[in-house]
């Protein structure tokens, strides 16, 4: 999704925008609906049916938005629904589609404090010292996975794009190896994009 988003000839973001998002919110004040965040307690009949009319319209763009893209899949569909409702809830929020990398940290454990066999000075020092040896190990074994992963995003972002331009854009092999800054044959840019496309559930008789 996010390589789709920030390709120049596929636009999935701003798309999303234009042909969703702002619809909608248009839709939304044409039909009388309450200010968002009212109390559900608060709406009075005319609105739920009026709320229904909108889910209605809403489904249907986004279906229709889906399919302009070759994207008509219920991963796309909920991935889509969801930065929505971000950006209706928070409209400041420009970017789409983002992953924040992390890496989960380990649980830290405090020994209780036995206050009648051992003072707080060496208490503070010991549980100091074992924190910071936990803390020492995860920072290595995150670097550790870093090196692993990080030589090779360049290529995968690659493969995601052009995954992207065969799907969206129909693009045939030999005009995404073409289109690729570095030189690379259509047979491996097949290669990559069918692994890819076996990943994330879209079917080979599409593309």
């Amino acid at each position: 999704m996010r390589a789709a988003a920030y390709h120049p000839q596929i636009r999935l973001a701003d798309t999303l925008r234009e042909k969703v998002l702002i619809p909608t919110g248009k839709l939304w004040s044409e039909l009388g609906l309450p200010v968002p965040h009212l109390p559900a307690s608060d709406w009075k009949p005319i609105h739920w049916a009026a709320l229904e009319s909108w889910d209605h319209k809403n489904e249907k763009l986004l279906r229709s938005w889906a399919e302009e893209h070759n994207l008509h899949y219920d991963w796309v569909l909920s991935d889509a629904a969801a930065q929505l409702t971000t950006w209706r809830s928070f409209p400041g929020i420009k970017g789409a589609f983002t992953i924040i990398l992390g890496y989960r940290a380990p649980q830290f454990y405090i020994e209780p404090w036995l206050v009648d066999h051992e003072l707080e000075v060496p208490y503070r020092k010991r549980m100091k010292a074992r924190f910071a040896t936990a803390l020492e190990a995860y920072i290595r074994e995150v670097n550790q996975l870093r090196i692993r992963l990080l030589p090779d995003r360049g290529s995968q972002g690659a493969h995601y794009r052009w995954a992207a331009e065969r799907v969206c854009l129909n693009w045939k092999w030999s005009d995404i190896a073409r289109e690729n800054g570095v030189h690379v044959t259509w047979q491996a840019a097949r290669k990559a994009v069918r692994l890819i496309l076996t990943k994330i559930g879209i079917p080979e008789s599409t593309t």
